[in-house]
């Protein structure tokens, strides 16, 4: 691309990957881009390369960064990528406490539902909106499995008295365990 002075501009991009589930390790992922972009220079007659792979900032090994060039006619393009891993992605929220992370959702959930973002998913999209409810109903027939039995403990555990009480009460603390 030419400016009106005549002197051509390096243009420079930012690429960031994240490959969903995918576990492949980087070096495989870094692979197939390599070959594709031989390809693409082939079907559009320009050189350029990559950079070797770089670990990523902050990176957990599933991570990585790296650089390409291509050499248009009208100018240099260069172009940062970086592949951000899952596990790099995902071990900050596995560091918090189980607690924490449930408090997050229930306030994500309450939010979600007071916007009307439920309803509406529920409403374009049954199996979509049950799709958005999973977690919430998964959290629910976890209290539930966990509770009840230990409520029902006092009526299963025969007997009276103190004794009976404290059964009663160390099944239910032990159930959820």
């Amino acid at each position: 691309m030419n400016d009106n002075s005549g002197t051509s501009k390096v243009r420079k991009r930012r690429v960031i990957y994240i490959p969903g589930y995918d576990l492949r390790r980087p070096e495989t992922v870094f692979s197939q881009l390599t070959e594709e972009l031989a390809h693409f220079l082939r079907l559009r007659s320009v050189s350029g390369s990559f950079s070797g792979l770089r670990p990523g900032a902050g990176s957990g090994g599933s991570s990585v960064d790296w650089t390409g060039e291509i050499a248009w006619p009208e100018g240099v393009v260069t172009t940062r990528f970086s592949l951000l891993g899952w596990r790099d992605l995902s071990k900050r929220d596995f560091r918090r406490l189980l607690w924490a992370v449930i408090a997050g959702a229930v306030r994500t959930f309450v939010l979600f539902a007071m916007a009307g973002g439920y309803s509406e998913r529920l409403r374009a999209n049954w199996m979509n909106g049950l799709f958005f409810l999973y977690p919430m109903l998964a959290i629910l027939v976890f209290l539930v499995a966990s509770i009840v039995p230990a409520l029902l403990f006092p009526f299963i555990v025969p007997g009276t008295g103190p004794v009976h009480a404290a059964l009663s009460v160390a099944a239910g603390l032990a159930w959820p365990g």
